[in-house]
């Protein structure tokens, strides 16, 4: 779930979250897209949630300097359990 957090100059920031629904302690690795109003991808960024906790859920941001002021909308276009 990307939810879009703040636009600057120097950054664009989304929130991801990773809900674990494992026993044990996982590692998430989530592939966010800022995309902007036409859907064209102006970023791709990688973010790795190590060690979440059983039954939790667990928030991480997702950093664009490519994106940054510019109007994007973070989605999520991949998400591995590992």
């Amino acid at each position: 779930n990307g939810l879009p957090l703040t636009a600057s100059e120097e950054v664009r920031s989304a929130l991801v979250r990773v809900t674990n629904p494992t026993d044990e302690p996982t590692f998430f690795a989530v592939k966010v897209e800022f995309v902007d109003a036409e859907d064209k991808v102006l970023d791709t960024v990688v973010v790795g949630v190590e060690d979440a906790p059983p039954g939790r859920t667990v928030t991480a941001r997702a950093n664009s300097r490519k994106a940054a002021g510019v109007k994007t909308f973070p989605r999520v276009a991949q998400a591995e359990r590992g």
